[in-house]
């Protein structure tokens, strides 16, 4: 028997004082609170009924409301499900209840009220069973996945579509990893250089350079590699199966990691042996060497596009070495989740922007200000603790990401901050900061949080700056403190 499941006499709730029934009831609010919150459908099923609940997000992600789709059974389901999903439906529910499967858990279609076809992760299990084992009630979520469905089929076409190009394009192509083997060659490439697809495997590009020209070849390789540069093009000669040379024009481009780090090389080898060999077709290779350059150039901006967009996901701030955005934002999911399922779960959040930073800017330049942010980097990293998020929000401004901290604490924190940028010994001026504070409640989400915060800030600006606004769910009340001028 699961831990999950429970032997429940109907007659047993008698024994179950007031005090009892009245905390397993907070106790389903709280969880039902709690599913409302995730944006979750749910669903319980009397298995020997047929009688089935549905909340109203459930309805809702099939475009309905409950009174429209009253009185729900188990039909009501089987009605709207996709019969060609059935039948796996009908599979992993029979291994719930046979305990093969400790989940029910199935992918399938159901059709919207406007009736178009939706995608939904059905997740249950059973809650409780009769003496003789068979499932009494089965309790379970309804999550509305067609957008996680699209961009699956999105990535499937388009990895299809590069699978095709690649196998059929009219030029020898290759994927080769950091170590120079051939990863995957096409068709082309095989006849270009007279080796069975197994036989090139087994090699690298080395292997059938020729001496003379593989030097020039490596040092741009390892330049890559070195991310001195995304891509090079150079006319090189390989050694033919048969030991007769061939001519090419090699182009080679880079595809990183998000972290920046090489995955493997994309070569296109365009063999120019003829225009290299025959006078007479000069013109003509020459032609088509053009042509292929092009869509050589395209197809190494299109890889540098996705370059330059994997960079743009940099975690890191490259002036102040602090998260950026995106580490914030990511940091903020988890804590959030994290906080949701504590019943004291705590979480604060402090923006912050220096005071008149333009100004400063403009008297002492650029660099002098760029110094200004790396010295206010290095005090926010010293005053907060190994665990806190501490990121450059953009421009002047900094978000700092207090985990297992309340709002007042929050605002101690803050304080003790600014404080200690008033006192800092800065380079050419005296420089100040405004703070904003938000403390994290029950129903809030990570927008609202950084939201509140930032509207904090901005009391803090209005209020004269080198202060700390704290944001309380009544707007009209605010902690203040704003520092004695020095």
């Amino acid at each position: 028997m699961n831990n999950s499941e429970q032997y429940l006499p109907a007659d047993s709730l008698k024994e179950f004082s007031d005090e009892a029934l009245a905390e397993l009831l907070e106790t389903k609010q709280k969880y039902q609170a709690f599913l409302e919150g995730t944006n979750v459908g749910t669903w319980e099923w009397n298995v020997q009924t047929g009688e089935t609940k549905f909340n109203d997000r459930w309805a809702q992600i099939l475009g309905y409301s409950l009174e429209e789709l009253a009185p729900t059974t188990i039909d009501t389901w089987l009605e709207l499900a996709h019969p060609d999903d059935l039948e796996k439906s009908n599979q992993a529910l029979q291994a719930c209840f046979s305990g093969e499967a400790e989940f029910y858990d199935v992918e399938c279609r159901m059709r919207h009220s406007d009736g178009h076809w939706i995608w939904v992760l059905d997740r249950g299990n059973v809650f409780s069973r009769n003496d003789a084992g068979e499932p009494l009630m089965m309790y379970g979520t309804h999550l509305d996945i067609s957008e996680q469905k699209n961009r699956e089929e999105k990535l499937r076409k388009s990895e299809q579509a590069f699978s095709n190009s690649f196998q059929y394009a009219g030029i020898g192509m290759a994927i080769v990893g950091t170590d120079g083997h051939w990863l995957q060659v096409n068709r082309e490439l095989c006849q270009i250089l007279g080796y069975p697809e197994n036989e090139l495997l087994k090699l690298t590009f080395q292997d059938i350079t020729l001496r003379d020209d593989l030097e020039k070849d490596l040092s741009l390789f390892e330049e890559v590699i070195a991310g001195k540069r995304n891509n090079y093009q150079i006319e090189k000669r390989y050694l033919h199966r048969d030991g007769h040379i061939v001519y090419a024009v090699l182009s080679v481009a880079v595809v990183r990691r998000a972290d920046g780090s090489v995955d493997n090389f994309i070569s296109q080898i365009l063999d120019i042996s003829d225009l290299r060999l025959a006078q007479e077709q000069i013109t003509e290779l020459l032609e088509r060497a053009e042509r292929q350059n092009q869509l050589l150039r395209d197809t190494q901006i299109k890889l540098e596009a996705a370059n330059a967009s994997l960079l743009e996901q940099s975690v890191t701030d490259p002036l102040t070495a602090l998260g950026n955005r995106r580490v914030l934002n990511t940091a903020l999911d988890r804590e959030l989740q994290r906080s949701r399922r504590s019943e004291d779960g705590k979480l604060s959040v402090i923006i912050l922007d220096v005071d008149f930073f333009k100004t400063y800017n403009d008297r002492f330049g650029h660099p002098e200000g760029d110094r200004a942010l790396k010295m206010l980097a290095d005090i926010l990293s010293r005053e907060c603790r190994a665990y806190d998020i501490v990121t450059r929000f953009g421009g002047e401004e900094f978000a700092i990401l207090l985990p297992d901290t309340d709002r007042k604490t929050a605002f101690e924190v803050a304080e003790r901050i600014r404080s200690t940028v008033e006192q800092a010994q800065w380079p050419n001026q005296l420089l100040t900061i405004s703070l904003g504070v938000c403390g994290w409640m029950q129903g809030m989400e990570g927008e609202e949080l950084i939201r509140f915060a930032d509207n904090a800030l901005y009391q803090a600006k209005n209020k004269g700056r080198n202060c700390t606004i704290s944001w309380l769910p009544r707007r009209e009340v605010t902690d203040e403190r704003i520092a004695k001028a020095s």
